[in-house]
């Protein structure tokens, strides 16, 4: 019976060490996308000429709105050098 409490006890920390181990590696996923998503806001505001604080203050039709003529002025740019 020893054997099995022994066992059993092992099989338990193998369990929470596989659960760890993915725990760290899912935070380590969300750092990386946390960090490519703030590298990519910081580049539409450079783009769109807006402070991050500006962006934030903004509603989501204002920014809807930035884009849509952020993405035409880029459109007619490159149709009109190709």
């Amino acid at each position: 019976m020893r054997d099995c409490d022994i066992t059993g006890r092992t099989a338990e920390l193998d369990v929470l060490e596989i659960r760890r181990e993915r725990a760290i590696a899912l935070l380590g996923m969300y750092e990386r996308c946390a960090v490519s998503l703030a590298a990519q806001v910081a580049e539409t505001c450079d783009r769109l000429g807006v402070t991050l604080a500006e962006w934030r203050s903004m509603s989501l039709e204002e920014r809807e709105a930035m884009l849509r003529a952020d993405r035409r002025r880029r459109k007619r740019r490159k149709g009109g050098t190709t």
